[in-house]
Protein backbone atom coordinates (compact mmCIF):
# COMPACT_ATOMS: atom_id res chain seq x y z
CA UNK A 1 0.00 0.00 0.00
CA UNK A 2 1.42 3.42 -1.12
CA UNK A 3 2.16 6.07 1.66
CA UNK A 4 -0.09 8.97 0.79
CA UNK A 5 1.45 12.61 2.47
CA UNK A 6 0.27 15.82 2.38
CA UNK A 7 2.38 18.30 3.13
CA UNK A 8 1.26 21.60 1.22
CA UNK A 9 -2.54 22.07 1.43
CA UNK A 10 -4.12 24.49 -0.72
CA UNK A 11 -7.16 26.01 0.78
CA UNK A 12 -9.92 28.15 -1.51
CA UNK A 13 -12.17 30.85 -0.06
CA UNK A 14 -13.91 32.86 -1.87
CA UNK A 15 -14.78 35.30 1.35
CA UNK A 16 -18.01 33.97 2.49
CA UNK A 17 -19.02 32.19 5.54
CA UNK A 18 -19.50 28.94 4.13
CA UNK A 19 -15.72 28.96 2.70
CA UNK A 20 -14.62 29.45 6.07
CA UNK A 21 -16.26 26.21 7.52
CA UNK A 22 -12.96 24.31 5.87
CA UNK A 23 -10.90 26.40 8.36
CA UNK A 24 -11.07 24.12 11.45
CA UNK A 25 -10.32 21.02 8.94
CA UNK A 26 -7.14 22.52 7.97
CA UNK A 27 -6.20 23.84 10.78
CA UNK A 28 -6.50 19.69 12.36
CA UNK A 29 -5.19 18.10 8.81
CA UNK A 30 -2.19 20.65 8.98
CA UNK A 31 -1.11 20.36 12.73
CA UNK A 32 -1.42 16.56 12.52
CA UNK A 33 0.47 16.33 9.31
CA UNK A 34 2.66 19.30 9.68
CA UNK A 35 1.55 20.48 6.60
CA UNK A 36 2.61 23.78 4.85
CA UNK A 37 -1.22 25.91 4.51
CA UNK A 38 -1.54 28.21 1.31
CA UNK A 39 -4.76 30.05 1.45
CA UNK A 40 -5.96 31.09 -2.19
CA UNK A 41 -8.87 33.57 -3.40
CA UNK A 42 -9.75 34.40 -7.15
CA UNK A 43 -11.10 37.51 -7.61
CA UNK A 44 -12.29 38.63 -10.99
CA UNK A 45 -9.94 40.42 -13.73
CA UNK A 46 -10.73 44.26 -14.50
CA UNK A 47 -12.19 42.78 -17.90
CA UNK A 48 -14.64 40.51 -16.24
CA UNK A 49 -15.74 43.52 -14.14
CA UNK A 50 -16.19 45.50 -17.17
CA UNK A 51 -18.26 42.86 -18.56
CA UNK A 52 -20.45 42.58 -15.43
CA UNK A 53 -21.02 46.53 -15.72
CA UNK A 54 -22.40 46.03 -19.34
CA UNK A 55 -26.03 47.39 -19.15
CA UNK A 56 -28.82 44.80 -19.27
CA UNK A 57 -30.23 44.16 -22.81
CA UNK A 58 -27.41 45.71 -24.49
CA UNK A 59 -25.53 43.22 -27.23
CA UNK A 60 -21.63 42.89 -26.38
CA UNK A 61 -21.22 44.06 -30.31
CA UNK A 62 -22.77 47.34 -29.68
CA UNK A 63 -21.66 48.15 -26.44
CA UNK A 64 -17.99 49.10 -26.07
CA UNK A 65 -16.67 50.30 -22.77
CA UNK A 66 -16.21 53.88 -22.37
CA UNK A 67 -13.12 54.84 -20.12
CA UNK A 68 -15.20 55.65 -17.20
CA UNK A 69 -16.40 51.99 -16.82
CA UNK A 70 -12.81 50.79 -17.49
CA UNK A 71 -11.45 53.37 -14.51
CA UNK A 72 -14.45 52.11 -12.45
CA UNK A 73 -12.98 48.22 -13.25
CA UNK A 74 -9.72 48.97 -11.93
CA UNK A 75 -10.90 50.76 -8.93
CA UNK A 76 -13.40 47.78 -8.14
CA UNK A 77 -10.65 45.27 -8.68
CA UNK A 78 -8.50 46.68 -6.49
CA UNK A 79 -10.54 47.27 -3.44
CA UNK A 80 -11.57 43.64 -3.96
CA UNK A 81 -7.56 42.33 -4.14
CA UNK A 82 -6.97 44.41 -1.01
CA UNK A 83 -10.26 42.80 0.44
CA UNK A 84 -9.31 39.33 -0.13
CA UNK A 85 -5.74 40.14 1.48
CA UNK A 86 -7.27 41.91 4.37
CA UNK A 87 -9.57 38.18 4.62
CA UNK A 88 -6.86 35.74 4.51
CA UNK A 89 -4.46 37.55 6.26
CA UNK A 90 -7.01 37.02 9.10
CA UNK A 91 -7.60 33.42 8.56
CA UNK A 92 -3.62 33.52 8.03
CA UNK A 93 -3.43 34.78 11.57
CA UNK A 94 -6.08 32.28 12.69
CA UNK A 95 -3.97 29.30 11.96
CA UNK A 96 -0.54 30.54 13.07
CA UNK A 97 -2.25 30.87 16.40
CA UNK A 98 -2.52 26.88 16.81
CA UNK A 99 -0.20 26.20 13.32
CA UNK A 100 3.62 25.58 13.74
CA UNK A 101 4.03 25.18 9.85
CA UNK A 102 3.86 27.77 6.90
CA UNK A 103 1.07 29.51 6.52
CA UNK A 104 0.61 31.70 2.83
CA UNK A 105 -1.71 33.79 0.77
CA UNK A 106 -1.94 33.97 -3.16
CA UNK A 107 -4.71 36.18 -4.34
CA UNK A 108 -5.15 36.08 -8.17
CA UNK A 109 -7.01 37.70 -11.10
CA UNK A 110 -9.37 35.15 -13.20
CA UNK A 111 -11.69 32.75 -13.13
CA UNK A 112 -11.69 31.23 -9.59
CA UNK A 113 -11.88 27.20 -11.08
CA UNK A 114 -8.88 27.30 -13.73
CA UNK A 115 -6.56 29.47 -10.83
CA UNK A 116 -7.50 27.17 -8.02
CA UNK A 117 -6.41 23.92 -10.62
CA UNK A 118 -3.38 25.77 -12.00
CA UNK A 119 -2.52 27.20 -8.65
CA UNK A 120 -2.59 23.65 -6.65
CA UNK A 121 -0.09 22.39 -9.84
CA UNK A 122 2.10 25.21 -10.09
CA UNK A 123 2.72 25.10 -6.28
CA UNK A 124 2.99 21.41 -6.00
CA UNK A 125 -0.09 20.60 -3.70
CA UNK A 126 -0.95 17.48 -2.16
CA UNK A 127 -4.10 18.34 -1.24
CA UNK A 128 -7.15 21.32 -1.86
CA UNK A 129 -9.40 21.82 0.59
CA UNK A 130 -12.57 23.39 -0.53
CA UNK A 131 -16.24 24.16 0.73
CA UNK A 132 -19.04 23.79 -0.71
CA UNK A 133 -22.04 26.28 -1.21
CA UNK A 134 -24.18 23.35 -1.28
CA UNK A 135 -26.27 24.50 -4.26
CA UNK A 136 -27.95 21.74 -6.15
CA UNK A 137 -30.66 21.11 -9.38
CA UNK A 138 -30.96 24.35 -11.85
CA UNK A 139 -29.20 26.74 -9.37
CA UNK A 140 -26.25 24.45 -9.80
CA UNK A 141 -26.40 24.17 -13.42
CA UNK A 142 -27.10 27.73 -14.22
CA UNK A 143 -24.51 29.07 -11.79
CA UNK A 144 -21.91 26.47 -12.37
CA UNK A 145 -19.92 24.62 -9.33
CA UNK A 146 -16.59 25.63 -8.21
CA UNK A 147 -16.12 22.24 -6.14
CA UNK A 148 -17.43 20.13 -9.11
CA UNK A 149 -14.55 21.52 -11.75
CA UNK A 150 -11.95 21.32 -9.33
CA UNK A 151 -12.77 17.76 -8.44
CA UNK A 152 -12.90 16.83 -11.78
CA UNK A 153 -9.95 18.51 -13.52
CA UNK A 154 -7.47 18.84 -10.29
CA UNK A 155 -4.40 16.28 -10.30
CA UNK A 156 -4.25 15.89 -6.69
CA UNK A 157 -7.19 14.69 -3.60
CA UNK A 158 -9.56 17.00 -2.98
CA UNK A 159 -11.86 17.61 0.43
CA UNK A 160 -14.85 18.80 0.47
CA UNK A 161 -16.33 20.27 3.29
CA UNK A 162 -20.17 20.69 3.43
CA UNK A 163 -20.71 23.44 6.22
CA UNK A 164 -22.66 22.33 9.09
CA UNK A 165 -26.09 23.47 10.19
CA UNK A 166 -26.65 25.12 6.31
CA UNK A 167 -29.31 25.01 4.58
CA UNK A 168 -29.26 23.66 1.34
CA UNK A 169 -31.05 23.85 -1.75
CA UNK A 170 -32.99 20.40 -3.32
Amino acid sequence: MRKVVYRKILVTHDGSKLASAAIPHVNTLANLLGAEVILLQVVPTVEQEIAGLVPVGIPPTVYSPIPADEALAKEIIKDKVKRAKAGLEEIKAQLEENHTGKVSIIVQQGIDTSKIVSTAKKQHCDLIVISTHGRSGLRRVLLGSVADYVIRHASCPILVVRPEGEKYDS
